[in-house]
């Protein structure tokens, strides 16, 4: 039929890693991704068109949303699969409490379950500070012991150096373990982990491998006749392209904080266009203001909307502006935000100095 094919110049054996190291040109994108800030290791992502260790929904490589897990310190933006499998992520609001939203997308993203490649030797740190006496337990993928380390010290455990290397001889992420964790005051906690000490790098942001086939067949790159597989989009206009894997990152959720340029006290009368969506941050001097909910850092405009004259049928748009720097902070509430400097205006009006809040 005049199709045209193409065939790897040397044979690819089905079981061969091909691996895809994704290296960060700077550290932002941790600020304008979500991910969790303060995690038990410094594990970084793993994605492969295998079923490891979740299985996968053809055309994404991330694994299962965690389900939501009870005493549990939710992050703000991190994912959860709630009862009825929909996705949702947390946040937290004025009086320091966890709230939920559920996503409007329904793809699956990038999660904490997609955090699994770490050296040999590593350090696992407690975010609970209560921690006393401790249990690792590193169990191969059939659930067999293959290596045990206890800590006990009278002061509570904050970082535990551990090593591996002696019971792991391959490092070269292919193999899932699990880490379970014990601790006195009922701490338990289970993570999935794989080893590289050559693919593992701070400054590395993801490690990608791929097989010419796999157990599910979706995701084989290579035909059955050993041509490089390329699929058909009749609905795209096109007759062929080559197979694509999909990796979605999902925005970091954070909220913004405004603030007078020149150090003023921002006012924040009931009647003004931005009241519903600002809160005054407690008793600062000066005053500033923090959006109720947190936004999508991805989105590249803020709008806000007021009645003309209380007609709901008339709004008048306005936009809120968007930060300079996405330096990311965090307030007593366990919000995090960034600070967005703004002059005076009419949208954001300052408290004249001889008032008093």
């Amino acid at each position: 039929d005049n199709t045209i094919k193409y065939r790897p110049f040397i044979n690819l054996p089905n079981g061969l890693n091909i691996f895809i190291v994704a290296a960060k040109n700077n550290e932002f994108i941790n600020n304008y991704t979500n991910s969790r800030i303060s995690r038990p290791t410094s594990s970084i992502y793993f994605f492969s068109n295998e079923n490891v260790p979740d299985k996968k929904t053809f055309p994404f490589l991330v694994n299962n949303i965690p389900a939501v897990k009870n005493d549990y310190i939710y992050e703000q933006g991190e994912l959860a699969s709630d009862s009825s499998k929909k996705t949702i992520q947390y946040y937290y609001d004025d009086a320091g409490k966890p709230q939920s939203a559920p996503l409007s997308m329904v793809n699956p993203f990038v999660n904490e379950n997609d955090r699994l490649v770490v050296p040999r030797r590593f350090d696992y740190t407690f975010i609970n500070t209560t921690i006393t006496e401790a249990t690792f337990d590193l169990k191969d993928g059939s659930g067999s012991l293959v290596k045990s380390i206890s800590l006990k010290q009278a002061q509570p455990i904050k970082k535990a150096t551990l090593d591996f290397s002696d019971k792991v001889k391959h490092s070269n992420a292919s193999d899932i373990f699990s880490l379970q964790v014990s601790g006195n005051n009922n701490f338990s906690e289970t993570n999935n982990i794989t080893f590289s000490d050559s693919l593992y790098s701070k400054s590395n942001w993801a490690i990608i491998t791929i097989k010419p086939r796999v157990s599910n067949s979706d995701f084989n790159i290579l035909t059955d006749d050993g041509f490089l597989k390329w699929e058909d989009d009749p609905g795209a206009g096109m007759a062929e392209f080559p197979a694509v894997f999909l990796v979605p990152v999902k925005s970091r959720y954070a909220n913004y904080r405004f603030l007078n340029d020149i150090g003023l006290s921002l006012d924040l009368k009931p009647d003004s266009p931005i009241a519903p969506y600002l809160l005054k941050t407690g008793n600062d001097s000066p005053q500033l203001l923090i959006t109720k909910v947190p936004v999508s850092l991805s989105k590249y405009y803020f709008l806000v909307g007021d009645k003309v004259d209380g007609d709901p049928k008339k709004i008048n748009y306005k936009y809120f502006p968007n930060p300079l720097s996405y330096l990311l902070n965090q307030d007593a509430t366990n919000r995090i935000y960034v600070d967005v400097r703004v002059p005076q205006s009419d949208l954001f009006p300052v408290v004249p100095i001889n008032q008093t809040n």
